[in-house]
């Protein structure tokens, strides 16, 4: 997806259609006869009618495109057997002029403003939970057993949790090529300011683990890339967060300000704890690891890249980390009245990565305002 700057959006925005044909009549050129090719938006309003398109090289050579979402097509499009269903079909040797008549109906008919919000000709199918899913890939729990043994419990769903100590560690599908381990540590924190301080060196001196200070709670989480695959990098970075929770006690709660995280004790067993109620939402994890391992370049494509073009879950990440970034400077204005340099710079620190994805954030949500004006 392009930067959109002012006057420089309408031809911007034509130029990736264009490439975007280009780039399907190509894939469908290199069909062999009965294979097929589906599109579809990355992003379905709830209670919408679903929006797909089946592309497909008959055995006779011709290309046949049928689609759902189009109203009432011009020609040449054909109303299909089944209701709904429209069909276009021309010469393999004609494979440019269908695809011009397939993506003007994706514009005009579907009203997709730009190629980004489409699942693409060409992309990967998604192999593993979409970031709204908590199972992981079967494989995970395996080497995680044959590691950590009896600790290790696996929910009917796939939710996979690993005991350490007092901390409960979850191992999830951050996305479609990400598997995050994320645990709470310390809860009911009295004192944000103080907790605050630990966090940033924390944060500091384990830097292949992410702390996060969310209301009167600390997390500790780590991802993984999943894109291959490789169980021994789930059981790896198991390993590195297990070595910290391992020094979890009620002396290091009470270091922090608060009291070690209490756990019924069915929830590891039959897994009824929720960790999506005890965790920053993974794409949101997903944009600040993508900030810190970019140098700090997330912009506007990425955000979409996770989020999608859902607007209020933009809006809603945009609230919660400038929330998060304004704390963190009025904790080392706190720390340096009190004349501890040290831990206001580290605070200071803590807010810089957050205000990158503030900036983002309002730049995700300016281009899709842009598209949807197109």
């Amino acid at each position: 997806m392009p930067k959109h700057n002012g006057p420089d959006l309408d031809a911007a925005t034509q130029s990736d259609w264009t490439r975007f044909t280009t780039e399907l009549a190509d894939h469908l050129a290199s069909l062999e006869p009965g294979a097929e090719l589906s599109i579809s938006p990355d992003f379905e309003p709830e209670g919408s009618p679903r929006r797909a398109m089946l592309l497909r090289l008959t055995a006779e050579g011709t290309l046949v495109c049928a689609s759902s979402g189009l109203g009432s097509p011009p020609p040449p499009w054909q109303p299909a057997e089944a209701d709904g269903i429209f069909v276009v079909e021309d010469g393999a040797a004609w494979v440019d002029r269908l695809c011009s008549t397939v993506v003007e109906q994706i514009r005009c008919a579907w009203n997709i403003p730009h190629p980004s919000f489409l699942f693409r000709p060409g992309a990967k199918a998604p192999t593993a939970p979409t970031p709204d899913e908590s199972a992981c890939p079967p494989d995970v729990a395996g080497p995680l057993l044959e590691t950590f043994g009896d600790r290790v419990s696996v929910t009917p769903d796939g939710v996979v949790s690993i005991a350490i100590g007092p901390v409960i560690a979850y191992v999830t599908a951050a996305g479609v090529d990400e598997i995050r381990i994320h645990a709470l540590v310390v809860e009911r924190i009295a004192g944000r300011t103080r907790a605050a301080e630990v966090v940033a060196d924390l944060n500091r001196r384990h830097p292949r683990l992410k702390f996060l200070l969310v209301e009167d709670r600390v997390h500790v989480a780590c991802t993984i890339d999943a894109d291959p695959f490789l169980p021994q990098h789930v059981v790896n970075a198991a390993g590195r967060l297990a070595k910290f929770a391992a020094t979890v006690d009620e002396e290091f709660a009470d270091h922090v300000g608060g009291v070690v995280p209490t756990h019924d004790a069915t929830e590891q067993v039959d897994g009824s704890a929720d960790p999506s109620d005890e965790e920053l939402p993974p794409q949101l994890m997903t944009l600040l690891e993508m900030d810190a391992e970019s140098g700090g370049k997330v912009d506007a494509d990425d955000i979409v890249s996770v989020c999608g073009p859902d607007r209020a879950k933009i809006g809603r990440f945009e609230a919660f980390c400038t929330e998060q970034a304004e704390s963190w400077r009025e904790y080392a204005q706190e720390a340096m009245l009190r004349g501890e340099s040290a831990a206001a710079e580290e605070c200071a620190l803590e807010a810089v990565p957050w205000d990158r994805v503030v900036r983002a954030l309002r730049s995700a949500l300016a281009a899709i305002k842009n598209l949807d004006n197109v």
